[in-house]
Formats: structure tokens, C-alpha cells, sequence
């Protein structure tokens, strides 16, 4: 599986892929298809388009946090 870091990729095509995937965003907050934030499901904190992690072959919106990202990994085996 390849993994891209986001934080080579463009504005605009982040926000593009984040559309695609049944998000949107304002620049900052990642909302939901019900235009709702959504949360880091390991933390409970918003997640934020500086801090955000899309894994491969998964759609979960997590932050870039370690706790987030070990906890995403115990629960769906390695990246």
C-alpha cells in the first residue's frame, strides 16, 4: 500500500479528495455529509485540515496525533 503525505498535496486537491469521499471543509474543520465537524474517533477532538490523516484503503478522518494513529492500528492492523 503507498502512503502520500498530505503535506505535499495542494489546498485544493486535499479539499478536492476530501469532496469525493463525502466530506467538506472550510478551510480549517472537516465536516461531515450531515455538515456536521467530525471528530477524531480516538480522541474526541475536531479534526482540523492542518492535522488531518487519511489512511489507504480506509475512509476514517483521524488528526495526526500518535494516540490517534496507534490507536488506528491496534484497531485495523498496521498502515
Amino acid at each position: 500500500m503507498e502512503i502520500i503525505n498530505l503535506n505535499d498535496v495542494s489546498k485544493n486537491s486535499k479539499e478536492a479528495l476530501l469532496k469525493e469521499l463525502g466530506y467538506d471543509t472550510d478551510g480549517t474543520y472537516i465536516y461531515n455529509e450531515k455538515s456536521r465537524k467530525v471528530k477524531d474517533k480516538y480522541t474526541g477532538e475536531y479534526v482540523l485540515m492542518e492535522s488531518l490523516v487519511l489512511l489507504g484503503g480506509s475512509t476514517v478522518i483521524i488528526n495526526n496525533d500518535p494516540y490517534s494513529l496507534i490507536s488506528y492500528t491496534e484497531e485495523y492492523g498496521e498502515i
